[in-house]
């Protein structure tokens, strides 16, 4: 199995259901499959923590910056509008 077709299958959204499937067809090499499932878990959850100790503070940093995007945003469209007649916000 290549890595690309293992990344494919980790990656789908129904992993869990059919790990029983996947458990059959892979007989003992199935345990390195789960071990690269716990890896790319892991690397998942390392990206969204960027260097938070705590979940919820690293959600709350993620809309922190989402809000300062979108105030910019916001302010760049009234800035193109109040450019154009007939441009309605």
């Amino acid at each position: 199995m290549t890595v690309l077709k293992l990344k494919k299958l980790i990656l789908k959204s129904n992993y869990d259901e059919k790990s029983v499937l996947y458990e059959s067809a892979f007989g003992e090499s199935f345990y390195l499959i789960e071990l690269l499932k716990s890896v790319y878990d892991w690397a998942l959850l390392a990206d969204v923590l960027n260097d938070e100790k705590y979940l919820s503070y690293a959600k709350v940093d993620i809309y922190d910056k989402h809000r300062a995007d979108l105030t910019i945003l916001k302010e760049y469209v009234k800035k193109i509008c109040s450019r154009q007649k007939g441009c309605n916000i």
